[in-house]
């Protein structure tokens, strides 16, 4: 098989991305790892839901899931993961299954996206891609907000020690230097994410869209223009907008379900257009925590599905 070169986003800081299988057909093992392989990824394989449970580790980047298997089926699998250390993992399901209740129940069951079989191999490489970009904005940001926790932790630790040497009369001076240490490193870290969020808004080749706990729109980037026809106008709105009537409640109930579960929600989904032409979009949302672990914002990444009429 032919593969294009394979994306960064296939290559993790420490190495390829670690692609957990899970299928008990060996003849979709083979495909699978095969194309895996060639996208430059490390293939491991599962043949049931048991075992999956136990390969799985902080080092799978994303899990490819049947829904039909013997013993465990996916669907259990996937509510198994998204109860466990590991719920962040992004999950494919992988199966002959496409019907619309069947979607709905992946979903509901803490699915990611969904691809039916046969495997069309750039199918697989965009679907991929799109929640690995995700993953990584999220992981970055966690890692961000950590970050400052531990800062904001090690502050306390500082505080309390100078209550004490306060006490031996030589607190004041040393308060009043760490505070202005402090403050100076506190301002380095949050100029640091701005012009990170920054950068990344401004050579995103998908459409972004930073959403607050809210649900008003707060900043749009221009693949988001270029793909809606909405500028900057869109900002103190809400993403309402965009909705077109190709969707009933129950699939905007669902995706909801799915985001408020497990933090985060993708799939393709029609919008509307500011000149009223209806757009297909393959779309991911990922829920920002604050420091108390409460959704502070809401990033939606998206781009337009070539090949939809």
């Amino acid at each position: 098989m032919d593969y294009p070169p394979p994306s960064p986003l296939f290559k993790s800081a420490i190495g390829p991305r670690r692609v957990l299988v899970v299928d008990d057909d060996e003849l979709t093992q083979r495909v699978l790892t095969a194309m895996l392989e060639g996208l430059g990824c490390t293939p491991l394989v599962a043949s049931g839901g048991e075992e999956a449970l136990g390969m799985l580790d902080a080092g799978v980047s994303l899990v490819l899931l049947d829904a039909l298997m013997p013993g465990m089926d996916g669907f259990t699998v996937a509510r198994r993961i998204r109860a466990g250390e590991h719920a962040e993992v992004p999950l494919i399901m992988v199966t002959t299954l496409s019907g619309r209740e069947d979607r709905l129940r992946a979903v509901l069951a803490g699915v990611n996206d969904f691809i039916v079989k046969p495997v069309d191999k750039t199918e697989l490489m965009v679907r991929m891609a799109s929640l690995l970009a995700l993953k990584d904005a999220r992981d970055q940001t966690r890692d961000s907000l950590r970050e400052l926790e531990r800062t904001s932790r090690e502050l306390r630790q500082v505080r309390e020690e100078l209550e004490r040497r306060a006490e031996e009369g030589a607190a004041r001076l040393l308060e009043a230097s760490i505070r202005l240490r402090a403050e100076a490193e506190a301002q380095e870290r949050m100029q640091w994410e701005t012009d990170l969020i920054g950068h990344i808004f401004r050579h995103s080749r998908e459409g972004l869209a930073l959403i607050d706990a809210g649900g008003i729109i707060i900043r749009v980037n221009r693949a988001f223009t270029a793909i809606t026809g909405y500028t900057e106008e869109v900002l103190g709105r809400s993403p309402s907008l965009l909705k077109s009537d190709r969707h009933d409640e129950a699939f905007y109930a669902g995706a909801w379900i799915s985001l408020t579960d497990a933090g985060q929600w993708s799939g393709d989904v029609w919008i509307r257009r500011k000149s009223g032409e209806a757009c297909l979009v393959r779309l991911g949302v990922a829920a920002v925590p604050e420091s108390g672990g409460r959704p502070g914002h809401y990033l939606g990444m998206f781009h337009q599905v070539a090949d939809a009429a």
